[in-house]
Formats: structure tokens, sequence, C-alpha cells
């Protein structure tokens, strides 16, 4: 069993309504053992294959985007020893079939992500992982969350603080690979480059070179085909 989870509240994102983008996402997801998770503050609209978990406005407050973390948690998504667990963040689109990165396969606590492969690497913040879409064995990474709720005003400043990113409040991403690198024998797994590109209508020729730099590959060819986009 596949748990598909995502995190939704507001109304809208990035000017689209997070109930459309919500169902965008698991619309073509059709003939997998899945069962899917909102974790959001309204379900109205919301496809009826989502199960709920309500979102109380003071973890909102709390947490913002960093109540991901409660997919961590085998037991909130009743999720058995052999289940696998996909999060996904709910402004990606499905470019092609989504089907090669939900049947992505994982191994024991390996962590299967996003390689950002448009960071400049002479940047301070040296996080190659995006965490827009995880895979993970259910049971395998608790430890990433259990430690976050451990001192949540913490983390949510650090790597600001260390300028590693730009927003107070931000760094999901850098937390989450500094907690996978820091514990022997958990690894991470990057999905193929061509398969998830970040679109900025500004920064399209910056993110060629990048590409083009680590992987030798076309970016615009390599663009049109992905299977999902990142639009920002």
């Amino acid at each position: 069993m596949i748990h598909f989870c995502i995190l939704k509240f507001g109304k809208e994102l990035k000017g689209s309504l997070t109930t459309d983008l919500a169902n965008a996402l698991i619309k073509p997801i059709q003939e997998h053992d899945i069962t899917f998770h909102c974790y959001t503050d309204d379900s109205r609209g919301l496809d009826p294959r989502f199960v709920i978990h309500p979102l109380l406005e003071t973890d909102i407050k709390k947490h913002i985007h960093w109540n991901m973390f409660k997919f961590f948690n085998p037991t909130f998504i009743n999720a058995k020893e052999t289940d696998q667990t996909i999060y996904m963040d709910i402004d990606m689109l499905w470019n092609q079939n989504p089907s090669p990165m939900i049947d992505y396969p994982t191994k024991t606590k390996e962590l299967v992500a996003i390689h950002r492969h448009w960071q400049n690497l002479e940047e301070k913040d040296k996080c190659e992982l995006h965490d827009s879409f995880l895979k993970f064995n259910s049971h395998d990474f608790t430890h990433v969350g259990q430690w976050y709720y451990t001192d949540p005003e913490y983390y949510q400043e650090h790597f600001y603080k260390e300028g590693k990113c730009s927003i107070p409040r931000y760094g999901v991403q850098n937390y989450i690979w500094e907690s996978v690198k820091k514990v022997n024998g958990f690894s991470i797994k990057y999905l193929p480059s061509e398969w998830v590109f970040k679109s900025h209508i500004d920064k399209h020729k910056i993110y060629a070179e990048q590409y083009h730099l680590k992987t030798n590959r076309d970016y615009y060819k390599d663009f049109d085909n992905a299977i999902l986009h990142y639009p920002t």
C-alpha cells in the first residue's frame, strides 16, 4: 500500500485555488494500490478519494508548511510496516504520466527525493534535496518528524539564521537533508534529473546552465518531456 499525502491550507496558492491543485494532483493516479490523505483546514470540494485529516488553525499558525511532518508518523496515516509513503507539495503539476514516480522503488532507510539540479553550487545553501516529492518506507523515517516536534521554533529559524534560506520559517528541505545525512545507515536516492523541472519565467537561462553543468543534457528538450513541473 502507498499512502499519498498532501498538506492543504488557505484558499489560494500562486493564483490557483488550493482545492483545485489538490484534486489535480491525484486525478491521473488511478491504477495503484493507494490511499490518498489530505491534512487540511477545509475539505470542501475535495476529491472523495481523500482521507481527510482535520488541520487546526492553531497548528497552521504554529507550524505552517512544517505540518507536513505529521506524515512521517505512520500512526497518523495508519500505515503498516510494509507500506510506503509519498509526500507531495500541492503546487506541483503533472506534465506526463505520473506512474514512474509513484512506482519508483524504495529501499530500507532510503529517502527518494527530487534533486535540485537548478541550484547554484556556489551559493551558501548546499542542500541538494527538494522536498516537493518524497517517497519512503512508512516506518523508516519517524525520527525526522520526531526531532522537529521537540523544538519547532528552533528549526523554523535555524536555517534562516545560518543563511541557508532567504525567508524566516523556511528551510524544511534543509532540515530533511541534514536529518537524513546525520544518521548512519540512512541515505537519499534522487529521481532522474530529467523527470522534474523547476520553472521560472525569468530564470530559465540560469536553470538551463546549471542543468547542463550537472547532467550534460539539453534543458529545453528535457523540460518539455518531464514528468513533473514545479512552477514558481
